[in-house]
């Protein structure tokens, strides 16, 4: 059964409405082929280092339904084709099934946020997928990508839609009993919520005045605040799943990741793990880092990179920053070529760590190897820094999966979010 959509339809058609009824449990796994998608506008650059940004991934999604809800084994998960074709991969998170009394012939539909993301950029096109099921037949796979964040590398903003070949593989029903415990774990863990419209019922006219500014609100993709324990929520656009929208947190990064597992690495090896030197974690540095510690490189004041002025009275913290073929840098394939990169365009500022800062990714960069290099010695060498922070410091909060590009080294996210 195909469906392939001339044009974007409404987002509502990936939600029960209000009249739907109720759907069988569906449980396999979906074989999506790769396929080209339709864009609009039409992409200014379509490829980026050699892999197709208009080829929507092909992929193996397992799925089980709780109820009315649909829920993907990969959820959280970057999930791609691996043969890196296409420049993407998705992330699906938890949807629903319905029946429509419209349908004929037993068929059931199934729907679920899917977010269009790629491991070189940390922004995130919000998007919906759909299917439809009876039995052991399924229909080709839907879908439409209708928000994003700021695109870098591949412009302009876009809306884009398709259709996939799709069909029922395996079934993962012996590896699912765990994963159904998980899944009610996660719901079940989450704050109470709300649609916006309830808050601003209850609070007296003005007071949400201006919330979320001064961001132009043409450029808001959806806005939420905790209020008495309660979230409070709207995604732009109708969008019909903005609990489960994901986001990708670019220069934020650097406040997520090295400083938590600094603090998570100092709470269990004690505060002179701050202390540590940059150059003993990490091969191939210039010899100043051989006095770089931790906290300086979390501070950005490493007195390393050697762009910009040398003015310190005042300082700008910016001064010199995306200079030295920064985009060179931030797209090397791998860890040996982005230090190599910063051999060869940066060099040692006249002052000593810890004393002027200077805004500079190299410096979080390092710091992700360097920690990563030190939980490795003190672990072992399968220990991965990333893993640590989900497993140790977000899951006991009730924090969800979460992705995260190139993880054992924390990414450059800077760009996008400062680009000048």
């Amino acid at each position: 059964m195909s469906g392939q959509p001339v044009t974007r339809v409404d987002n509502s058609a990936f939600h029960p409405g209000p009249g739907a009824l109720t759907a069988p449990p569906f449980q396999g796994r979906l074989q999506i082929n790769p396929t080209q998608m339709q864009f609009a506008p039409e992409l200014a650059n379509s490829g980026v280092g050699g892999r197709d940004a208009r080829l929507f991934p092909g992929s193996h999604l397992d799925f089980f339904t709780l109820e009315d809800i649909l829920v993907p084994v990969q959820r959280g998960t970057m999930v791609g084709e691996g043969s890196l074709l296409s420049y993407w991969s998705v992330i699906p998170q938890f949807g629903r099934v319905w029946r429509d009394d419209r349908d004929a012939d037993g068929w059931n539909r199934a729907a679920f946020p899917l977010m269009l993301v790629n491991d070189l950029e940390n922004h995130a096109h919000q998007g919906l997928a759909s299917f439809r099921y009876r039995g052991g037949d399924v229909s080709d796979l839907c879908f439409q990508f209708v928000q994003q964040t700021a695109p870098y590398l591949v412009k302009p903003h876009f809306v884009a839609w398709g259709s996939a070949k799709t069909a029922l593989a395996e079934d993962p029903a012996p590896h699912l009993a765990g994963e159904r415990a998980a899944a009610r774990q996660q719901l079940d863990a989450r704050l109470p919520n709300r649609p916006w419209s309830d808050l601003t019922s209850e609070v007296a006219p003005g007071v949400l005045d201006g919330f979320g500014g001064p961001l132009d609100p043409q450029w808001t993709v959806a806005i939420a605040l905790v209020r008495d324990g309660a979230l409070y929520y709207r995604a732009a656009g109708d969008y019909p799943y903005p609990l489960e929208m994901r986001f990708g947190v670019r220069s934020v990064m650097k406040s997520v990741a090295a400083p938590l597992s600094l603090l998570r690495l100092a709470h269990h090896y004690g505060p002179d793990v701050l202390a540590l030197k940059i150059g003993k974690y990490v091969a191939g540095l210039h010899p100043k880092f051989d006095s770089v510690s931790f906290i300086d490189a979390a501070s950005m004041a490493t007195g390393f990179g050697g762009t910009g002025t040398l003015c310190t009275q005042p300082n700008d913290f910016e001064d010199g920053y995306l200079e030295a073929d920064y985009d060179g840098w931030y797209l090397a394939p791998s860890h040996d070529e982005k230090i190599a990169h910063m051999a060869k365009w940066l060099s040692p500022y006249p002052w000593d760590p810890g004393t002027v800062t200077r805004y500079r990714d190299h410096d979080f960069y390092v710091l992700g190897a360097a920690v990563d290099g030190f939980l490795k010695s003190v672990r072992g060498p399968d220990a991965d820094v990333w893993d640590m922070l989900c497993g140790e410091v977000f899951g006991p909060l009730g924090i969800a999966p979460t992705p995260a590009v190139g993880s054992t080294t924390f990414p450059p996210c800077g760009a996008q979010a400062k680009a000048k």
